[in-house]
């Protein structure tokens, strides 16, 4: 969550695109590397205030975007929708307080409430209905730029 707070930066969080880096000798994780930036969405007006840098991409890149809710969308597809779910599904919990685990840790990694930055994403992340990609749908139309119902 705080490149996406931080600097506008949504990316696919899963492990053919995200690397967990541990320092060899304290065995600590030590970051994350991107390694594919085909799903990275950029909400640029962001990116460009608080990092201070210009980024070299054509300004018609899918990559770039003036809407902060591109990347918020990317994030909360690729964490909540694609992983968290399927998880909270499996585990039988999803129906059984598990959703709620979600939005306590949620609420504790973005802290809306000592944050302003953050206050934004949450709000979104815990609103009623979210956008979803339709993938056979964009698949049938021959789309490949993203569509949500």
């Amino acid at each position: 969550m705080p490149p996406l707070v931080r600097y506008g930066i949504g990316f696919e969080s899963h492990l053919q695109n995200v690397v967990v880096r541990v320092n060899a000798k304290t065995k600590k994780v030590s970051g994350f590397a991107v390694r594919d930036l085909e799903g990275t969405r950029i909400h640029y007006p962001t990116f460009r205030k608080n990092s201070g840098y210009e980024l070299k991409l054509p300004a018609q890149s899918p990559h770039l975007a003036n809407d902060c809710r591109v990347p918020w969308n990317k994030v909360h597809h690729s964490i909540i929708q694609d992983h968290v779910a399927p998880i909270l599904h499996t585990l039988g919990i999803e129906s059984h307080g598990g959703w709620t685990i979600v939005r306590e840790e949620l609420e504790k990694s973005l802290n809306p409430s000592g944050d302003p930055d953050a206050k934004g994403l949450w709000e979104y992340f815990t609103q009623e209905q979210m956008p979803i990609p339709r993938f056979l749908g964009m698949r049938l139309l021959g789309y490949y730029k993203e569509a949500s119902l």
